[in-house]
């Protein structure tokens, strides 16, 4: 394989234990919807990557970022999967003609009105889950859908120099360092998780976030599902319930919550208790090991919803612009 398609050491932050994880891919050609032996072979060592790693990085270069477009993010994201048209997210923030392409980040369009969904991030010199300050903020993307997005691919049109990285750490339980008794508390447990509460609970961190719609909540009604599943990609069991749709956690033979209780947290985004505790206890320890990517304009980072938590970090949105593309695909 050509040098311009070949893996390399991530040039990021990582703990010792992950240091070779993800792998990353050098490779300009597979941003340009090119069918060459060469963007043939890259796309091959990009899926075979993501298949065995769960996350993998390419970087295209600042010159993809420049004349790539929306179509060709959906193009590459094809080759993973059924791209998804964004159910549920305002079409003001994803792209004109384009329903598979949501931006996020603060840009805005040329009368004011943010054209990128913006969320704010607390300033942390660290990226292991702090229960106190209960942030980062690690989740799996739309776990509140049944089915969730297999994968995300997330690239950076536009960034800051200093921070607005995104953290990854594996969920599956034969990678982290949960104590077995622990996992064995977690074998009964279920989600509940609503749409509606995710916004809510978002909006109490950032005002600009937008609520649920009657209609949209109609669309999306409150689901449950197992706290521990297995991958699709490797059968690998995962802790796949970190998202802030979830509203209560409950063992699988308790009632159910009551109309009430459920209308209070969709509409207000508080929590029960029990999601405290199972963020308190154990997302410290499975974010103890994580990576870092600090972002460079071209960069694209894919990854396997069910077998890896994201968070984003701090960057000084007053003082600089971001504008990230992402789909979905399933």
């Amino acid at each position: 394989m050509r040098r311009d398609a070949a893996f390399s050491t991530p040039r990021v932050r990582a703990h010792a234990s992950h240091s070779s994880w993800p792998p990353v891919l050098h490779s300009p050609v597979l941003l340009s919807g090119a069918n060459s032996l060469e963007a043939e072979s890259a796309r091959t060592a990009l899926l075979e990557s993501w298949r065995a790693r769960g996350v993998v990085v390419l970087r295209a270069g600042s010159d993809a970022a420049k004349r790539a477009t929306p179509n060709d993010l959906v193009s590459l994201s094809k080759e993973f999967g059924e791209v998804e048209m964004n159910p549920g997210v305002k079409k003001q923030f994803l792209w004109p003609g384009i329903p598979q392409v949501q931006v996020l980040g603060n840009v805005r369009r040329e009368d004011g009105e943010p054209r990128a969904l913006f969320q704010s991030c607390q300033r942390l010199d660290h990226v292991k889950y702090d229960p106190i300050k209960r942030a980062p903020v690690w989740h799996t993307d739309q776990l509140f859908r049944n089915p969730q997005p297999r994968g995300s691919l997330l690239m950076c049109i536009a960034g800051p120099p200093v921070g607005g990285g995104t953290a990854f750490a594996s969920t599956e339980l034969s990678e982290s360092n949960l104590p077995q008794e622990l996992i064995d508390s977690l074998r009964d447990k279920v989600l509940v998780m609503s749409y509606a509460h995710h916004n809510a609970a978002c909006k109490r961190s950032t005002p600009s976030y937008p609520l649920l719609t009657a209609e949209q909540r109609a669309k999306y009604p409150p689901i449950t599902r197992p706290l521990i599943t297995r991958a699709q990609a490797n059968g690998e069991e995962v802790l796949n319930c970190f998202n802030s749709s979830v509203m209560a956690v409950l063992p699988s033979t308790a009632p159910p919550l009551q109309p009430d209780e459920m209308e209070h947290y969709e509409t207000t985004g508080e929590k029960h208790d029990s999601v405290e505790e199972l963020y308190s206890t154990v997302l410290p320890l499975l974010t103890s090991q994580s990576y870092v990517h600090e972002w460079e304009p071209g960069d694209v980072v894919i990854w396997d919803n069910e077998r890896c938590v994201h968070a984003a970090t701090w960057y000084d949105s007053e003082k600089y612009a971001r504008e990230m593309w992402r789909t979905t695909f399933r």
